[in-house]
């Protein structure tokens, strides 16, 4: 308890330092290019990117880092690069995420993502066909493990970065 304690101090601690430090440097390059070099439009201009640079990545490494990979999915429903199709799904996303009765999720590759083959590319007019053959569709089950999911998609040879990282 103690631990976990000190980590989110530390967490704290180190987004109150990268916003001083950060600030402090976009401001001193201003300053400079302000005064020093008699620069004043390319001074606003660094310091709205300046803002907007340092927002993205406090978001990047303090916000999103912070989230956890939950299952089922609710960022996307599909590995990289496939497409939903949803036979015997309730419509949208989020928590209707769950299948009719003897429902599952189909994603189909109309790219050709898949790394070693196992997962044929698509055609969009002949989707039914696609649907029905597990060389040309990944099947999504809310009720799969983690682990098994993650053994399928190498076994297709297919990423899903949102819930395993560089799987």
């Amino acid at each position: 308890m103690a631990n976990a304690t000190a980590q989110t101090t530390s967490i704290r601690i180190m987004k109150w330092v990268y916003w001083i430090v950060g600030l402090a440097l976009l401001c001193a390059l201003c300053y400079v290019l302000f005064n020093t070099m008699d620069r004043q439009i390319t001074s606003v201009l660094v310091f709205l990117g300046g803002v907007i640079t340092l927002y993205f990545y406090y978001v990047k490494w303090f916000i999103a880092s912070a989230q956890h990979a939950t299952w089922p999915p609710y960022q996307t429903v599909c590995p990289d690069y496939l497409t939903p199709v949803s036979p015997g799904f309730d419509g949208g996303m989020g928590d209707n995420l769950q299948p009719k009765a003897g429902g599952v999720m189909k994603c189909v590759d109309f790219v050709g993502v898949s790394r070693n083959g196992a997962l044929k590319k698509s055609d969009p007019s002949k989707l039914q066909e696609a649907l029905q053959s597990d060389a040309h569709s990944f099947t999504v089950n809310p009720k799969e493990s983690p682990d098994t999911l993650k053994s399928r998609l190498q076994t297709y040879g297919l990423t899903w970065i949102s819930l395993f990282g560089n799987n």
